[in-house]
């Protein structure tokens, strides 16, 4: 503790943090506010679990008031592991997975252009997964009938 998923402000931001060391939690805590780093009720990981709930409420009131990205380059900087949750739309904007080539931008008869989401590794000697759009409604049906028979 802590280890939990904290609304930040905006519409709908959260931040995943972890502390899965003393050292950790120290350094999230200096981050806080520094009296929390000698608070008794917080010393160890089994206080933290221990009074957990009002850990939780702790966080949060320092998250609820901050960016989630500010959180997290905040965090991770001193060395707390720290990510925001996600959107469909946040990934399809992510730099990372843009530059490793995730999303195929497939044309849709019926839709237009779409992302889609390749596999999660790179091949030398493939693309990454994504072949064709989803397919049409009974695209394949005579091809899987006449297999059958």
């Amino acid at each position: 503790a802590p280890h939990n998923c904290y609304r930040c402000a905006g519409d709908d931001d959260w931040v995943s943090v972890a502390c899965a060391s003393d050292a950790e939690w120290r350094a999230l805590a200096a981050e806080i506010d520094p009296a929390l780093v000698h608070d008794l009720r917080f010393l160890r990981a089994s206080d933290r679990k221990a009074n957990e709930d009002v850990l939780d409420e702790l966080v949060s009131r320092w998250t609820s008031h901050r960016d989630r990205w500010e959180v997290t380059h905040r965090l991770q900087t001193v060395g707390v592991a720290a990510f925001p949750s996600m959107s469909p739309l946040d990934l399809l904007a992510d730099e990372h997975l843009e530059a490793r080539r995730f999303f195929a931008r497939l044309d849709h008869p019926e839709v237009g252009r779409r992302a889609h989401a390749g596999v999660p590794w790179l091949s030398a000697t493939a693309p990454n997964g994504v072949v064709a759009p989803a397919p049409l409604l009974g695209q394949h049906t005579a091809e899987v009938l006449a297999r059958l028979t």
